[in-house]
């Protein structure tokens, strides 16, 4: 069973369509590497993940279980979290560190 897996999702905002029909499926102990050019919709994909953007069609799920319909807070507190580099709030900060706030 996946840990984590995306079934057709598509999400962004309210009357734009980011992304769309989007399926991968990550085990434990895998890694998924998202990959595009600027603005393609990466980082959206990882808000939606998160719970941060509105999914508009298909399906997130964490350990079988549907987790797309519950606010951020819940899916963090499964264990869904997204440690961005946007902001830059901790710049002294190493990738190590970071992960660790993130866990």
């Amino acid at each position: 069973m996946a840990l984590l897996e995306a079934r057709g999702l598509s999400g962004g905002y309210p009357g734009v369509t980011v992304f769309s029909d989007v399926s991968f499926s990550v085990g434990s102990g895998e890694t998924l590497t998202i990959l595009g050019a600027n603005g393609s919709g990466k980082s959206s994909l990882l808000e939606t993940l998160q719970g941060l953007l509105r999914t508009s069609r298909g399906a997130i799920l964490l350990d079988g279980e549907p987790v797309h319909h519950l606010p951020p807070e819940a899916r963090a507190a499964r264990g869904i979290s997204l440690v961005s580099d946007r902001r830059r709030l901790w710049r002294d900060m190493t990738v190590h560190e970071h992960l660790r706030v993130g866990a």
